[in-house]
């Protein structure tokens, strides 16, 4: 470095009709290698952004994805809470990487706006035919979970408490994927949590 301003000195001294001009752009190579917030720097990285969404790179490193439900997503497909059928579909596109096991940190709680039962609650007009012909959200969902290891988010409660066991849930604890052996081992729960601090992070768009 002091090198290169000795020499920047020297040329400023010259008297030769060529040194300004170079003078000039020692300094502006300088200012492009030591200064990272420059518009050539900001050029690269945005140029750097294009192609990685033209040509994404491959992840197949990273012990964890997380997939995003984001303001984009809720444009995309409305607003929280998503039909289970939706999330069934999610799901699956999750299990079609065959993942290691996939962690839900959703609380379903409330019963699916969109199933048969509640819609018979809120339009009493229905017939009994048109609601026959209705898909039921928590089968698909609970047929998703199905595929392979899943880790559910749960509420702890102090002492005992009575719960509503959805059919969701219901159908996965009859399939033994609730209490698979994967899951539930302590050494896998520990490689899993500490995954999940070096994950990385996508949106899921889903199908149109």
């Amino acid at each position: 470095m002091n090198r290169l301003a000795e020499y920047a000195t020297t040329l400023l001294r010259a008297r030769h009709g060529r040194a300004f001009p170079l003078v000039l752009l020692l300094i502006a190579t300088l200012a492009l290698v030591f200064h990272e917030a420059t518009p050539l720097a900001n050029l690269r990285h945005a140029q750097f952004d294009h192609y990685q969404q033209l040509m994404p790179r491959l992840r197949d490193n990273e012990p964890v994805i997380v997939v995003s439900v984001d303001s984009q997503s809720l444009e995309r497909h409305g607003q929280w809470p998503w039909s289970r059928e939706l999330m069934a579909q999610l799901v699956n596109q999750i299990m079609a990487g065959q993942p290691l096991a996939v962690g839900i940190d959703m609380i379903f709680a409330e019963r699916d706006r969109y199933s048969p039962e509640v819609l018979a609650e809120r339009l009493p007009a229905l017939s009994k035919s048109a609601l026959a012909g209705l898909n039921e959200p928590d089968s698909f969902f609970s047929k998703a979970l199905s595929q392979g290891p899943t880790v559910l988010a749960v509420v702890g409660v102090v002492g005992q408490a009575s719960t509503r066991r959805t059919a969701a849930t219901q159908a996965l604890a009859g399939t033994g994927r609730g209490q698979s052996r994967r899951t539930t081992d302590p050494a896998f729960s520990r490689r899993f949590g500490q995954s999940t601090a070096t994950g990385g992070r996508r949106r899921w768009r889903g199908s149109d």
